[in-house]
């Protein structure tokens, strides 16, 4: 599987792309102002600052730990019957 890089879809913004289609600063922005009520994801799709969520996650090393982590837990906690 390649990987590619995408530059975030803001107007003289050479950051890399990580959420949909802005960088980190600028998806920040935006999403402050999509939680004050300022705008929507819609709306910003429309206006081509935004992308659509992409739904697929890719589990990295540390949410692998995590996970298996969490289920040994679980299982220790089944076994002493709390």
């Amino acid at each position: 599987m390649q990987c590619t890089v995408t530059k975030c879809l803001v107007k003289d913004c050479d950051r890399h792309a990580v959420a949909r289609g802005l960088c980190f600063p600028c998806y920040q922005v935006a999403r402050t102002s999509v939680l004050l009520g300022k705008t929507t994801w819609e709306e910003l799709q429309k206006l081509g600052l935004s992308t659509r969520v992409k739904t697929r996650r890719i589990k990295n090393a540390f949410m692998s730990a995590y996970d298996e982590k969490k289920s040994e837990r679980e299982s220790e906690v089944q076994d002493t019957g709390m």
